[in-house]
């Protein structure tokens, strides 16, 4: 698993980084899209969708930040299936990323949270 549990403190105001956050009691798939195309700036393209999802978080191309923090401030309130779908596309977006293939991706929560996380990755 590829996440961060901290606060969120330490990547703010670093002009080199892009932060996107993201807010509490997000409660839909809907409302988690909307909130991931406005905050990381998805082209008009953005198919809402969670394949759609994993091709705008392996481009990224319109950031010029080289660093993209993604802080969660909670864990959307997603059904259960529905969440581990997210967590687990978040890992792999994050994991695919190479070093020096453009951007890099840091997906924080907070430590509060890093239980709930976890659950959705047993065995990790």
């Amino acid at each position: 698993m590829t996440f961060v549990f901290q606060s969120e403190e330490q990547w703010v105001g670093d002009a080199d980084v892009f932060v996107a956050h993201i807010s509490c009691g997000l409660s839909t798939r809907e409302l988690l899209f909307d909130a991931l195309s406005k905050e990381l700036q998805f082209p008009d393209y953005f198919g809402r969708n969670w394949d759609a999802l994993f091709d705008c978080l392996r481009d990224l191309s319109w950031i010029p930040q080289k660093k993209v923090v993604l802080i969660h401030r909670d864990v959307p309130k997603l059904e259960p299936a529905a969440i581990k779908v997210y967590l687990k596309l978040l890992d792999d977006a994050v994991a695919g990323w190479k070093e020096g293939e453009g951007h890099e991706v840091v997906v924080v929560f907070p430590e509060e949270a890093e239980e709930t996380v976890r659950e959705a990755f047993p065995g990790e």
